[in-house]
């Protein structure tokens, strides 16, 4: 399989410094490749997740255990990193429009606490209890106490058990060994997968908290895993190492006053990757405190565009705007073919697109956005995946993962906690206790 490519010439950082960087890094990579040999004992155990052939086993199982030919719905009721990483991952490989598409069963992703779009969801289920059909819950929530989707579970359970008596056949939960909601679960009858600990929900993507759900759906984990090791092979070296070189890029441009990190995904399906990248950067680097106890004030502010799309929405503010940002163009090699017939009543319209493969025309599109950000020394980095496969998108998971590792050291700050969202956390605990 083709691996991915990376290119930086036109990020504006020289070389050299660069190099100078990529010295500063290798603690840091020494350290993570020593964790390879720790398992899930440091919070560096994200990077073991895909050597984890007892996980990938018992997620096949129970895939096979809970694929029942009258399974209408999956629905996964989690937030965050309990469903970012596997809404990007299916989007990807399977497109917008699974739903649509006469694939069974369909899923539905429960995340807010959204009234209006709960009474929706609710109106599917019942729907599908009463023409026989069967719905599989699977809470996720690694802490197990995530007031969302604690609140959204026990709503959706309790209509699952007005129309089902072995409701408990049809719920999975996915949650820490030794917390509260994994007792409960267990107390319940409710079939468990654990995940570790130490492996923070916004590094879960390759746990249980992905690939049960995506297993479930068609997605060929096996695959997924192969492009996360290939990736971390390379993310691990000193040398040509893609994560550890877009993390110093990224870096540099904000210490030059480039605080605006815009991934640019010229493919629709990818859009959601963005998002899971988003929450990554943003919880793991965002920090009042460097480890040390200095303040800092600390961040990058991750965006997501699509193009063509956002050249009709944001180009005029990528080129006459502040000087504010870095882009990082995503791209895909392989895409399906679809020519642009000939119609003589609309040649006058646009001029030679006629009798050319939609491929091509993205293509050009893409390398004129280029050469007018270099034309106004913009600065880009570009990733191109090979397709939209599994291999592809394991591929990018893991580097981008391994990326925010090397970016939070740079910064001197802790990349697997979030003080500041157990803020608003104890702030809410303290307003429903009112």
């Amino acid at each position: 399989m083709r691996e991915s490519e990376f290119f930086y010439e036109n990020s504006l950082i020289g070389k050299s410094l660069i190099n100078d960087y990529l010295k500063k890094l290798e603690p840091e990579i020494k350290k993570l490749n020593e964790s390879l040999n720790l398992r899930y004992t440091s919070e560096y155990g994200f990077i073991n997740l895909p050597d984890d052939r007892a996980l990938i086993l018992k997620i096949k199982n129970l895939t096979l255990q809970k694929k029942e030919n009258d399974l209408e719905y999956l629905v996964v009721i989690g937030i965050g990193g309990s469903s970012l990483g596997t809404i990007a991952i299916l989007e990807a490989i399977k497109g917008k429009f699974y739903n649509l598409l006469h694939n069974t069963p369909k899923i539905i992703f429960v995340e807010s606490l959204d009234t209006f779009y709960l009474t929706q969801v609710i109106h599917l289920l019942e729907d599908s209890f009463k023409s026989g059909k069967k719905v599989l819950l699977n809470l996720i929530s690694n802490s197990g106490t995530t007031t969302e989707s604690i609140a959204n579970f026990e709503i959706l359970i309790a209509v699952m058990k007005k129309y089902i008596d072995n409701y408990h056949k049809y719920v999975v939960v996915t949650t820490d060994k030794g917390s509260l909601l994994n007792k409960i679960a267990i107390e319940n009858r409710f079939e468990v997968l654990e995940t570790p600990n130490l492996v923070s929900g916004r590094f879960s993507v390759l746990s249980a908290v992905g690939f049960f759900p995506l297993a479930l759906l068609g997605i060929d984990i096996e695959k997924l895993v192969y492009g996360a090791k290939v990736m971390r092979k390379r993310c691990l070296s000193i040398k040509e190492n893609p994560a550890a070189i877009n993390a110093i890029v990224m870096y540099l441009s904000n210490q030059g006053k480039k605080n605006i990190y815009e991934s640019l995904f010229f493919s629709i399906e990818l859009e959601a990757l963005g998002k899971w990248y988003r929450q990554l950067v943003a919880e793991s680097v965002g920090k009042e405190f460097t480890k040390f106890g200095n303040k800092i004030n600390a961040g990058i502010t991750p965006t997501v565009a699509i193009g063509s799309n956002d050249m009709h929405s944001m180009f005029q503010l990528y080129i006459a705007g502040p000087k504010d940002k870095l882009l990082h163009i995503i791209s895909l090699d392989k895409t399906p073919s679809i020519n642009i017939p000939k119609h003589i009543e609309y040649s006058n319209l646009v001029n030679n697109i006629q009798n050319k493969p939609a491929a091509i025309i993205m293509g050009a599109i893409i390398k004129s956005v280029k050469l007018s950000f270099k034309e106004r020394s913009i600065p880009f980095t570009e990733c191109l995946l090979n397709s939209n496969d599994e291999f592809s998108v394991g591929e990018f998971l893991m580097m981008k993962q391994i990326e925010v590792i090397y970016l939070a050291y740079l910064f001197m700050v802790n990349p697997f906690d979030q003080p500041n969202v157990e803020l608003y956390k104890e702030n809410l605990k303290k307003l429903l206790k009112r």
